[in-house]
């Protein structure tokens, strides 16, 4: 038995073991994936140095291009039947297997249409596995009388806020490690109004649920201030660390609550008791991925992989817009401490008139060689690149391939290894994630499922009594 002094015990070092590893190892790739899909030069780029304060800094956006074509073809896979999910017997000859699996179909597209802002969960989750190279994910069942609230609920983690052991199984980490830590920031209210948890006074609630900024979530949210940094004085409305731990002790995994990785929120339970659902060994979280790599638990992301190419493309264009706007704008050398009009020199207007003694020694125009098509072919070609590790079907592909786009069958052959591309990343996406969310959410509706509306219009919907003659569920 897991007593109270060791469950705290066992979560402080677990979150130190995880949390060390996680800072040194993961979370300078994932800011730089983040930074950029939002477009924005790597940290220390010489793009924000003095020496490029008047040079061309633009970031063209192919990797964000390359996630909205890829989100666009998640969404029209999963959402392009009237049905969200099907379900289907293991034996379709067995009648109570078949209405119960018609019943389940109907009860899941109610609750994922109805209930479960599943569009955005499920995109959100393809984008972030994409970017980051992993997504999770924790399904509970909220219920609360008072408020009337009886459903279940698919909560995407931010990857910051997962932490798990680094020697875990690469093919189920969540299950084979021996803790999973998953960090949720809760108000100060709602930790005090928990009445199956421990009461705790003012003074330690303020000493260990703050935390400060996470550099992740203040990249991603692109601002000044972190938006669960708490600096000011803790009051109802401050954000505070909760940790939810599953931690395995003595062949039994348990499942309870701690105030960040110091005080002791909830009595331990095994994992099995606290989620019903759920068969022994199993945990209500599921860590899906973006790309398969052997032996790791974070693999690299398809922004990681396109990273050298996207900065290739900044350089080009970067240096051929400066090329063009000193052909287009010459530079001059003006003699120190003669009289010339500066201003109207660097104005440059159009019939602008330029006050100066001597014409012909005052001032020296440098001209500039426009830039050839050399730098345009090479812009063709990196983009050919990325679209081949980005697995996108642009128009630049095209254009860039004149011979083969001007026949149907070369048209096919451009476009046929990007399907194949991203028909490979939806079958991963929905091998790691999405089947095993969706198996969960039918655990959890076998169990807990009560709402006789929502049951008598699934079964209506399923036709039980005129398929199979039931009149009840």
């Amino acid at each position: 038995m897991l007593d109270n002094v060791k469950a705290l015990d066992l979560a402080k070092k677990a979150f130190s073991t995880s949390d060390t590893y996680f800072n040194n190892s993961v979370r300078n790739n994932m800011e730089r994936d983040i930074r950029q899909v939002q477009g924005l030069h790597q940290t220390g780029s010489k793009y924000y140095s003095e020496h490029y304060k008047g040079r061309s800094k633009l970031f063209r956006p192919k990797t964000r291009t390359a996630l909205r074509q890829a989100e666009a073809v998640c969404a029209s896979a999963f959402f392009s039947t009237q049905d969200i999910v099907s379900v289907t017997a293991e034996n379709e000859k067995d009648e109570m297997q078949a209405a119960s699996s018609a019943i389940m179909q109907e009860l899941l597209n109610y609750r994922l249409s109805k209930t479960i802002a599943w569009f955005q969960i499920l995109v959100g989750a393809f984008q972030e596995a994409h970017t980051v190279g992993i997504v999770a994910s924790l399904q509970t069942w909220k219920f609360n009388e008072k408020e009337g609230i009886d459903k279940p609920e698919v909560s995407l983690i931010p990857p910051e806020n997962v932490r798990i052991d680094p020697a875990s199984n690469w093919t189920d980490p969540v299950n084979s490690s021996p803790y999973v830590i998953i960090q949720i920031p809760m108000y100060v209210y709602e930790i005090k109004e928990r009445k199956d948890w421990l009461p705790l006074d003012d003074a330690t609630i303020r000493a260990s649920g703050v935390r400060t900024s996470d550099s992740i979530r203040l990249q991603r949210e692109n601002g000044g201030t972190d938006s669960k940094e708490q600096s000011n004085e803790i009051n109802e409305y401050s954000i505070v660390w909760v940790h939810l731990n599953f931690v395995r002790f003595e062949n039994t995994d348990y499942c309870y609550y701690t105030l960040s990785d110091t005080t002791l929120l909830s009595i331990p339970k095994p994992t099995h008791e606290a989620f019903p659902h759920l068969k022994k060994g199993q945990r209500p979280v599921v860590l899906g991925k973006g790309v398969i790599e052997a032996h790791k638990i974070y693999p690299t992301s398809k922004t990681s992989m396109s990273r050298d190419i996207q900065a290739e493309i900044n350089e080009v264009a970067n240096q051929r817009i400066d090329n063009v706007k000193f052909a287009m704008n010459k530079r001059y050398f003006v003699n120190r401490n003669r009289n010339v009009d500066i201003r109207s020199l660097v104005r440059n207007t159009p019939s602008g008139v330029t006050m100066m003694d001597d014409v012909d020694r005052d001032v020296r125009i440098v001209k500039t060689n426009d830039v050839t098509s050399s730098a345009y072919a090479e812009q063709d070609r990196l983009n050919s690149d990325f679209d081949d590790i980005a697995g996108a079907f642009s128009g630049s592909s095209v254009a860039s391939n004149r011979r083969l786009n001007e026949t149907v069958g070369g048209m096919q052959m451009l476009s046929s290894t990007a399907n194949q591309i991203g028909e490979y990343d939806l079958k991963v996406f929905t091998e790691t994630w999405v089947e095993p969310v969706l198996r969960q959410l039918v655990l959890m509706e076998q169990t807990y499922e009560t709402d006789e509306k929502i049951l008598m219009l699934a079964g209506n919907k399923a036709k039980l009594f005129q398929k199979f003659g039931i009149d009840e569920i």
